[in-house]
């Protein structure tokens, strides 16, 4: 079978730009509290998200973000990561595409809405790249809702300023009375309300090519008055969509049940609104009779395995001892307590994990539930939580596997003459999910024994399941095979034989020249939340994130400090990995430090969506897969390379992939760090001996 290869000379030390990489290590240290989205069918609303108080940070205690003048005479801080977005709550997609945080103001009775996009993969799309909004008082009730659509109308960079230009606003509004809601009607220009405009800002970073960021922020008062804000109570419904648009558009939604927007004229939002397409939030506390989802929470960097890399399952060749296989991988996930600083431990015991595995690559589905897509290999019952868990504190679970010395065969490499068809990749994603397992105060797990007046009701977890699909990899050339999985889906009405997947291929610190020593410097000093380069040449530094900076700040290492040894010593993936598993390090802030290759997939919908005149395919998100790659030596430069049987190439960096309907297609992704040749070192040698020659002979003459 031919493939289609296409070789890549990275664009640029990254893909989305040196302070976008900052931007993205601030956004998730800031976020205390986080809904991951698994898809579309894992998150669905039920108890209200709770909207917590601004907490602010030192020297700015108790003050939400500031980032237009509101008359309060508090510091305004214009850049996207504004350390007072500290303990927001958060809605995240499965992809990590795109993502939502809000904070409530308490003294000034204001509520703080911010959306981001952070890849964009077609850059900034004049009057496509949208953010629509829905708000009004409350799930059931009836009341005014708004339609906002906000609409970028700028391309150039905002340089990850606020804005108040470079985009327009449209509103919407209807009237639910008796349970029946109007249809929606656009409020002319003049009659939109003024805190819109007033409180609204737009942050935009592009280069001009490849992927773009974007994000809206914006504030409603609580008051009767339209122009000055909303007449809500103690809590309102939101919905959300954003439509990135390039060659395709990529919808997401919240709450994710609610409908694409498909139609060739559509509407702000879909006429007579379903009340179960909206999500509740609450202020600060919940309504009385409901709970706001917040226990427990698991990060994706906070799963893994203890081998030495992540997806690689680990056993004994067959040919070495047919008998058996005496080689465990071990599992791990590592919940955290997201309680208040003085609420209740989680007991040991009161958490348990299971553990799934699918093949390297990209699936369109994150339910676990799915036999053909999702191997469970959690054995002997799933293991639990091993400790009590204080409150902003992690816990351990471990579970070991070893393969079924019947099974290895599957696991071997195409080219072992060993392997048994229809065999797996010899490198695996990973999936855990998490429940709760009734503990009482006296510590023992039988339920019915619990005593309900004296002991915790059952744990609620902010996401209940993650995924991981990155490893840390060494290079001079990494290749592997991955697949590109729609199985799950159902076929396309139109009975075509295949569905088109999108690839786009994201880079990160991986230029195609060596320019600075940027990309190989010796050392890295790694302090608490943003990371700054000060010079090029300089050591990364991460700050505390409850530490605002001024251009003369001087920064001491603390107590929290990673080291990370140089690239040229062979050993900074090791460190940096346990730092993520282990330490202050998120996913978000390795990819600012490491060379970075990340495959991101979307699979056609079927419909599409006319814009403009043109008419553009609908796409999903499905997981991403990668590597964090570590090099030793000095470099020249990156190179990639994908190949794949009917991968077509439509722009830089960008591939549609035909994959059979419920099936698997397969590519392969080659990376190759470009070094300095043993002639070339030779040359520099001497030019230094040249050099240094006519300075002693200057200095003796």
């Amino acid at each position: 079978m031919n493939k289609r290869r296409f070789w890549s000379r990275v664009a640029g030390a990254s893909t989305l730009g040196r302070s976008a990489e900052l931007r993205a290590l601030c956004m998730m240290g800031c976020w205390a509290l986080l809904l991951v989205c698994a898809g579309r069918t894992a998150y669905a609303q039920t108890d209200p998200t709770c909207v917590p108080p601004a907490s602010g940070v030192p020297y700015l205690n108790g003050q939400p973000p500031r980032w237009r003048d509101d008359g309060s005479g508090e510091p305004i801080i214009t850049r996207f990561e504004d350390p007072r977005w500290r303990g927001a709550v958060s809605h995240e997609d499965a992809s990590g595409h795109v993502g939502f945080r809000a904070l409530y103001d308490e003294t000034g009775q204001e509520i703080y809405l911010s959306w981001q996009v952070r890849l964009d993969i077609g850059g900034l799309n004049v009057n496509e790249d949208e953010l629509l909004f829905g708000i009004k008082a409350g799930v059931g009730a009836d009341s005014t809702a708004l339609a906002i659509k906000f609409t970028i109308t700028d391309p150039s960079s905002g340089a990850n300023d606020a804005q108040d230009t470079g985009y327009d606003i449209a509103v919407s509004r209807a009237l639910k009375s008796g349970g029946v809601w109007s249809s929606y009607s656009a409020v002319p220009d003049s009659d939109e309300p003024a805190w819109i405009a007033e409180n609204t800002r737009v942050w935009t970073e592009w280069s001009g090519s490849g992927a773009a960021f974007w994000a809206f922020q914006t504030v409603v008062r609580k008051s009767s008055n339209p122009d000055v804000g909303l007449n809500i109570g103690d809590g309102f419904a939101l919905w959300y969509s954003y439509l990135v648009s390039s060659s395709v558009v990529d919808q997401y939604h919240w709450p994710s049940e609610r409908p694409d927007l498909a139609t060739p004229e559509y509407q702000p939002i879909p006429q007579g609104d379903e009340a179960d397409h909206w999500g509740e939030l609450a202020l600060v506390t919940a309504p009385a009779g409901t709970t706001c989802a917040g226990d427990v929470a698991l990060a994706r960097n906070k799963v893994g395995t203890l081998n030495p890399i992540d997806s690689e399952i680990r056993f004994e060749h067959p040919s070495v001892n047919p008998a058996g296989n005496n080689i465990e991988n071990v599992f791990f996930a590592r919940p955290k307590n997201i309680r208040p600083g003085d609420g209740a431990p989680l007991f040991a015991g009161a958490i348990e994990a299971r553990f799934f595995i699918a093949n390297w690559g990209s699936v369109a589905t994150t339910d676990w539930n799915d036999p053909n897509v999702w191997k469970e290999i959690t054995e002997a019952g799933p293991p639990v939580s091993m400790a009590d868990i204080i409150p902003d504190d992690e816990g351990e679970i471990q579970s070991t596997w070893t393969v079924p010395a019947d099974e290895r065969c599957l696991y071997l490499p195409e080219t072992d003459p060993d392997r048994c068809e229809p065999g797996r990749r010899p490198h695996q994603c990973m999936l855990v999910v998490l429940s709760g397992k009734c503990v009482c105060a006296d510590g023992t797990t039988n339920c019915a024994e619990c005593d309900p007046a004296n002991d915790p009701p059952p744990l609620i977890f902010r996401n209940q399941s993650i995924y991981r699909n990155m490893d840390f990899e060494s290079a001079s050339v990494l290749r592997r095979d991955a697949d590109v999985s729609v199985v799950g889906l159902t076929p396309l009405a139109d009975d075509r034989p295949d569905r088109d997947v999108y690839l786009y291929v994201e880079t990160r610190n991986m230029p195609a020249e060596v320019e600075s020593d940027w990309t190989i410097r010796d050392s890295s000093v790694v302090i608490g939340g943003y990371t700054i380069p000060l010079s090029e040449g300089d050591s990364v530094v991460r700050l505390n994130r409850d530490t605002l900076v001024g251009p003369d700040t001087v920064i001491i290492a603390g107590g929290d400090t990673v080291f990370m040894p140089g690239r040229r010593q062979g050993n900074r993936s090791r460190a940096i990995r346990r730092a993520l598993e282990r330490g202050p390090l998120n996913s978000e802030q390795v990819d600012a430090v490491m060379p970075t290759f990340r495959v991101h997939a979307y699979h056609a919908t079927g419909d599409t969506l006319t814009r403009n005149g043109v008419s553009r395919p609908i796409v999903h998100a499905q997981t991403s897969f990668g590597y964090w790659v570590d090099h030793t030596g000095r470099l020249k430069g990156w190179r990639y390379r994908v190949d794949g049987a009917r991968l077509e190439r439509i722009a830089p960096d960008f591939y549609k992939l035909a994959v059979p309907n419920n099936g698997v297609a397969v590519i392969t992704t080659e990376i190759r760090a470009v070094q300095v040749s043993f002639l070339e070192k030779i040359l520099i040698a001497l030019v230094l001996l040249l050099l240094l020659t006519l300075l002693i002979w200057n200095i003796f003459r």
